[in-house]
């Protein structure tokens, strides 16, 4: 299991990070590495924030994320991700012998709801440590324990009436919705269907299912393909006569509409993320939301910020398989329930 570290930036970092959450998901550092990162992929990574010249007992304590990835970037590769609006920039960036920066990519970024400083964090340190983390030197990176991220997050969260969620507990909410899924499969009679979620064609058939059971009228370019011993034309009552810019969308994998919105998703398990990309660049002109349904969201993420995506970057977003079966159980659930109301928009 990845361990927690600590990670010192700039207030002005912070002020970026809080004007563009939607955006940023890279934290760089600001001088060359002589070694590598200690951040590792799944590590929660603490934010210490100061300012230049601030006596170290004033850092404080702000928030933080869970690491996705350590790499080296060059400095073409990280003038790309700053215009992608991926990165706020750090006080006098610079590259190391070989041209190249470490960046680190993050998720699930928390600010925290209140401050606190070094200087309050005396009684806070990790199972091994003689001194409290009050006394530290800490410098770009440190690795720490559980115990002094528990310790840190009863300090941010104190008298607050929020708690924070992550660690132990975050794991047991997560077997809890693992559970409760699982008892929603059983209620729908769906208990064993791994397949559902496995192939190209049953997930599809998950998707056409969904847009259906939310009122949309569907599509799917697959309609002779099967789900089991289920052709995908029983679930879809669009065909490609009936699209807007048809030779356009006809490929595309699955097509819902409603209120003049069209919504597109692309599948992508062992194809190129960028092919099923280009689909939807071929139909930016249309009024649409598009979606990649997949596990590989490092590839998704590299592949949407190149240009050649600029147009529909805002437009698309990345739905995993855990997130559509989750979505896909609780709907199936909720029309089961709603159909005994004869609601004529959800015929």
């Amino acid at each position: 299991m990845a361990r927690p570290i600590l990670v010192v930036t700039t207030r002005d970092w912070v002020e970026c990070v809080k004007r563009n959450l939607d955006r940023v998901d890279i934290y760089q550092f600001p001088k060359p590495r002589k070694r590598t990162p200690l951040a590792k992929p799944g590590s929660i990574a603490i934010i210490i924030a100061h300012n230049p010249r601030e006596p170290r007992g004033s850092w404080s304590i702000i928030g933080e994320f869970k690491v996705t990835s350590v790499r080296y970037v060059s400095r073409e590769e990280y003038e790309e991700l700053k215009r992608s609006g991926r990165v706020c920039e750090p006080p006098l960036p610079k590259y190391g012998s070989g041209g190249k920066v470490a960046v680190i990519g993050f998720e699930d970024l928390r600010i925290y709801p209140k401050e606190v400083k070094l200087s309050e964090l005396c009684d806070v340190k990790t199972a091994s440590a003689s001194k409290p983390l009050c006394e530290w030197k800490i410098k770009g990176e440190t690795l720490v324990d559980e115990q002094l991220v528990e310790g840190i997050r009863r300090k941010v969260y104190a008298g607050t009436g929020e708690h924070g969620v992550r660690g132990d507990l975050a794991e047991k909410i997560a077997e809890l919705e693992k559970r409760l899924l699982s008892f929603i499969e059983s209620l729908l009679g769906l208990s064993g269907s791994t397949e559902m979620f496995q192939t190209h064609e049953c997930i599809e058939r998950v998707l056409l299912e969904l847009g259906k059971a939310l009122g949309f009228r569907t599509y799917t370019a697959d309609q002779s393909r099967k789900c089991g011993d289920v052709k995908l034309e029983k679930f879809a009552d669009l065909v490609q006569s009936d699209l807007p810019l048809a030779e356009k969308l006809k490929n595309i994998d699955v097509i819902w509409h409603g209120q003049d919105v069209y919504y597109l998703f692309e599948v992508v398990l062992e194809s190129d993320m960028e092919k099923a990309l280009l689909r939807f660049v071929k139909a930016s002109e249309l009024n649409a939301r598009y979606y990649i349904v997949s596990d590989d969201k490092e590839s998704f993420d590299k592949a949407i910020n190149n240009k050649a995506f600029e147009r529909i970057r805002d437009r698309t977003s990345f739905i995993s398989l855990n997130e559509l079966k989750r979505d896909y159980y609780i709907t199936k659930l909720w029309r089961t329930n709603i159909d005994k109301l004869k609601l004529p928009y959800l015929s």
